[in-house]
């Protein structure tokens, strides 16, 4: 419009600063060199995620929910409110949302960063662990170590409790073969056991190890996913 020399008048400029205080876009409409109008384009936020979020708060390994978002400080707050998410960064730049986890992670924060746009690029980067979604910026999915690749976030509350299963099945895994290596290891000093015995208990504790890896394998499908479905 100023390079047209169209003036917005005073109901245009209001229009323009409500719209940058919301947080949405405003596309002006001209005339004949006269300004009529505007179109808003207002944000969506995905139907499933206020849903996502209150599972993700229900599992253990969530301590924390925040936004870091490079909107405006209004519109941030009423995200944050309306999804229940306990804190949240307005107007950040790319580098300070790196900045803002590195905080995080200098108070014991283990963070694990959902996003898909290049501006978040270098925060997931920084981050233990960095989520991406199929259909999202280049850089952003191949900056994630884990992409969901039905072009929704339903899958994220299923992740935690798959890495939930795995980090149990690979803790009883440990403990199945260090237990035998300790038990081995005291009894050729307390009950002189000798090579045959060790080897057998070597053999038994292999077997015992291959069996559970078979019989438990944590399983793919996510309770929160169905859910989320119906």
């Amino acid at each position: 419009m100023v390079m047209e020399q169209i003036p917005l008048l005073e109901t245009g400029e209001t229009l323009q600063t409500t719209a940058w205080e919301q947080g949405y876009g405003l596309v002006m409409v001209a005339v004949d060199g006269q300004l009529i109008g505007a179109i808003e384009l207002l944000p969506t936020v995905r139907p499933e995620a206020k849903a996502v979020i209150q599972q993700l708060k229900q599992l253990k390994q969530i301590k924390h929910t925040c936004i870091i978002s490079g909107d405006s400080e209004a519109p941030t707050r009423s995200l944050a409110q309306s999804l229940d998410i306990d804190n949240y960064f307005a107007q950040t730049l790319p580098d300070q949302k790196a900045d803002i986890i590195k905080q995080l992670q200098e108070k014991d924060a283990f963070v694990c960063y959902v996003g898909d746009g290049i501006n978040d690029a270098i925060a997931m980067k920084q981050a233990q662990v960095s989520v991406s979604l199929s259909g999202a910026s280049h850089i952003a999915t191949d900056t994630a170590q884990i992409v969901l690749l039905d072009q929704g976030i339903c899958h994220l509350p299923g992740m935690f409790e798959l890495a939930a299963k795995l980090h149990r099945h690979m803790n009883n895994l440990l403990g199945i073969m260090l237990g035998s290596t300790v038990f081995g290891t005291s009894a050729i000093f307390l009950a002189g056991w000798g090579m045959v015995k060790i080897m057998a208990l070597n053999i038994f504790s292999l077997l015992v190890s291959l069996g559970y890896s078979i019989l438990d394998q944590p399983s793919t499908k996510s309770s929160h996913y169905n859910k989320l479905k119906q």
